[in-house]
């Protein structure tokens, strides 16, 4: 949609995410990462070791 490349955007929003969250720890019970397309999902999955959807 935007023309950044999914895999690489999954894995740069999940570390900035990780290293905000270890920076300020206990500040949030839940991270919700809202996607657009099947294809978003599969590369948050990815990134995340899960790899196909369930």
């Amino acid at each position: 949609m935007f023309g950044y490349p999914k895999r690489e955007a999954a894995s740069v929003a999940l570390r900035t995410v990780t290293d905000w969250l270890e920076a300020h720890p206990g500040r949030f019970d839940r991270i919700v990462f809202a996607v657009f397309e099947v294809d978003d999902e599969l590369a948050y999955r990815q990134a995340l070791g899960h790899g196909a959807r369930p």
